[in-house]
């Protein structure tokens, strides 16, 4: 049966390099037509002035194509990509006049700047700034998105007026802000009136596993080397350390013999060296390896701790270049030896720490949530307040740490320890959403400043010092630090409190990381937003479904 359509024409605006962008949005507005148009009765109608207009005459060209084809659009699609175009009477470009033609008669405005790679060079630098300074204007005006490539380009057009067809079918494109809370599924796609729970957010996030190879290899390497030379039985000589310390040199027995009666007469500050013991492998590192090996299914053999005769000062030496050690008297294979065991100590080490970091947190699982302006109007200072329980409420102090050893031996710089924390908890751009920055004018903010972590002692010759949990404490506090919480000990509730600068129409804007809850009990998000346009709070509430480890 025939069925009546609605008809919203679009016009296509931008300068002429960006004409295959143009080609792009139509192809994608007549797919959104064919699959949803029937459906709601709303059709997308394309047009642009290279196909639709007309010869005309008795004024300048733009107010010509003003008249034919923008006066007449219901909305106006712009797209920049490397030239700003040509200056009419009025302004920088047609593209612009159209632009800011469709803001002065209301109708909505959808623009989209290519964002190129760090290292692009313009081919007109001039015309390149010029839409630079467009998007500066524009930012207090409209909604605009970037994109970096065709594919982007389609998926947020895509997104875009999907939105829009069924805003315009349901009457709901209100010329003031309607802000509403939602939850982000595992894809990065917004779900309305409900939250993922993902639970537990660091197994999920991180590898369990990522320590496994560097343990199996460290282990392969400590058992491949068999000690071949039996331990030594001659006595210990002054004269063999001194030698040794002074370059490795080897004296003979009969020099030695020569030297014994000398030898006895050194001061007793030179006594100590007089004195060896022989190196074994504390206890508690052969549990902790046994138990890996066990864990990784790997077969130890008995001689995995030998050291053959090895031997070591009883004193440490002393340096001023770097940490103390001890001298070591042995064959080269008992050194490699006991080098491969430290590896495979510490690779096992890191292993347990980091195995029991992610134990340690099993208990915490964590929502991705995002705020979204469906109106035709900016919202500025958005605040918004989520209620739930106090005993669910996960704050970055209630974090377990990883051990000092795995950030300064396995994580090791700041950057790496920084990369874990937003892997885990950050929450990244998508086609769907803007990331929380955006929303941010930093002159009403404030710059919040990340730690800088100071790795080095006062003194240089000492060198670098490891980074411990301390550092990565302050770090992950930084990260989680745009949350504020406040108690009521009265209904054993938690307000998380979280705040927007402003918010685009027809756009959606990510919190600024996973809010963090305790268990996988939680049921449901009450939420309260209050902006400078809003006649009176919105409040709403979101089911909380669980996303456990095991369903992914």
């Amino acid at each position: 049966m025939p069925k009546a359509l609605t008809r919203y024409t679009v016009l296509l605006s931008a300068p002429g390099d960006a004409a295959h962008e143009c080609e792009i949005a139509d192809e994608e507005l007549q797919k959104i037509n064919r699959t949803h148009s029937s459906e709601t009765g709303i059709d997308f109608y394309p047009t642009d002035w290279r196909r639709d207009s007309r010869a005309d005459s008795g004024d300048e060209p733009q107010k010509l194509l003003n008249r034919q084809i923008v006066e007449d659009a219901d909305i106006i699609l712009a797209i920049f990509k490397e030239r700003f175009g040509t200056p009419t009477s009025q302004y920088g470009s047609g593209t612009e006049e159209e632009i800011m033609l469709g803001l002065e008669m209301g109708k909505p405005v959808l623009v989209y700047f290519w964002n190129p790679r760090p290292d692009f060079v313009p081919k007109d630098a001039n015309q390149y700034a010029k839409i630079g300074a467009l998007r500066s204007r524009l930012q207090s005006k409209v909604m605009y998105q970037v994109f970096s490539d065709e594919a982007a380009l389609r998926n947020k057009i895509t997104h875009d007026f999907t939105k829009l067809l069924y805003e315009l079918e349901g009457g709901t494109i209100s010329p003031k802000p309607q802000l509403t809370v939602q939850g982000i599924n595992a894809e990065g796609q917004l779900i309305s009136e409900e939250a993922e729970l993902v639970y537990p957010i660091i197994t999920k996030r991180l590898n369990p596993a990522a320590y496994d190879s560097r343990v199996r290899t460290a282990f392969s390497k400590a058992l491949s080397l068999k000690l071949t030379q039996p331990a030594r039985t001659k006595p210990v000589m002054y004269s063999e350390v001194k030698a040794a310390a002074l370059g490795g040199i080897t004296i003979s027995s009969a020099l030695a013999d020569q030297m014994k009666e000398a030898t006895a007469k050194w001061s007793s500050s030179a006594a100590p060296f007089s004195k060896r013991e022989k190196v074994v492998v504390p206890e508690a590192s052969k549990a902790l390896v046994l138990k890996e090996a066990a864990d990784l299914g790997i077969e130890v053999t008995e001689d995995l701790f030998d050291l053959g005769g090895l031997e070591e000062s009883e004193q440490y030496i002393p340096s001023v270049y770097g940490p103390q050690e001890k001298m070591l008297f042995g064959t080269d294979e008992e050194k490699e030896k006991r080098g491969l065991l430290s590896e495979l100590i510490e690779s096992c080490r890191l292993r347990s720490d980091f195995r029991g970091f992610i134990s340690a947190n099993s208990s915490i699982g964590a929502i991705a949530l995002a705020v979204s302006n469906d109106g035709g109007s900016p919202a500025n200072h958005v605040n918004v307040e989520l209620r739930l329980p106090s005993e669910c409420v996960v704050r970055s102090a209630q974090i377990a740490l990883p051990s000092s050893f795995l950030v300064g031996h396995g994580l090791d710089t700041q950057e790496t320890c920084s990369q874990v924390i937003e892997h885990i908890f950050a929450l990244s751009e998508s086609p769907h959403f803007k990331e929380y920055d955006a929303a941010l004018v930093r002159t009403e903010s404030g710059l919040r400043v990340p730690p800088m972590i100071t790795t080095f002692s006062a003194n240089p010759l000492q060198g670098e010092r490891y980074l411990d949990n301390e550092d990565f404490e302050e770090l992950l506090e930084y990260a989680l630090g745009d949350y504020h919480y406040i108690d009521d000990e009265k209904t054993g509730m938690t307000i998380v409190r979280i705040s927007f600068d402003r918010m685009q129409q027809c756009q959606s804007y990510a919190f600024p990381c996973r809010l963090l809850v305790r268990g996988k009990n939680l049921e449901a998000i009450s939420f309260r937003i209050v902006a400078d346009e809003t006649d009176k709070p919105v409040e709403g509430t979101l089911v909380v479904s669980s996303l456990e480890e095991d369903e992914t």
